[in-house]
């Protein structure tokens, strides 16, 4: 990781510096960033770039993640939603959103983006955990939980917190 934090700190921040309004060479600074492990550093240069005009949806889809892995969950929902403003079909954004709300503790308000996720795409094992805990946890229906829940391990989830409510259930 040193190395590619070295390249994107020599070659990319040069390149960046100057051309500072390209946005799409912001951009694709922000993603090495993000690979190289940065978010604090992708962080800006995402805002950046969208601000260029560069991005779109999946980029605030990716902001929206930072920002929430670093709690700040109010600015992750709005970039979700700004994200679903500019393409209503992002299922990650959906589920993402599902997930900051029930991390807000708006527990009703969080069932409708995951089950907007799991239309859009049915084979995403991350908005059926969701689901599965949102009705396990919150909205105390078992049957709904359950079947979330081991449709999340059918698609190769791994969460172990999964097969844990699995056997609460059965017993």
């Amino acid at each position: 990781m040193a190395e590619d934090v070295r390249g994107v700190e020599g070659e990319g921040r040069a390149a960046a510096d100057r051309d500072a309004e390209n946005g799409a060479l912001r951009h694709r600074l922000a993603l090495a960033w993000v690979e190289a492990g940065s978010a604090e550093k992708a962080i800006p240069e995402l805002e950046r770039a969208l601000a260029l005009g560069t991005g779109g949806a999946r980029s605030r889809v990716l902001l929206g993640i930072l920002e929430q892995e670093r709690g700040r969950i109010d600015r992750a929902l709005e970039h979700y939603e700004a994200a679903l403003a500019l393409d209503e079909g992002q299922a990650l954004a959906h589920a993402n959103r599902g997930a900051a709300l029930i991390e807000l503790g708006r527990y009703g308000d969080a069932r409708e983006p995951l089950e907007r996720a799991v239309e859009l795409d049915p084979s995403a094992p991350f908005p059926h955990l969701c689901l599965g805990v949102l009705f396990m946890e919150f909205l105390g229906d078992a049957r709904l939980a359950t079947e979330h829940l081991r449709r999340y391990q059918d698609l190769g989830g791994q969460d172990p917190r999964a097969a844990e409510w699995l056997r609460r259930r059965v017993r």
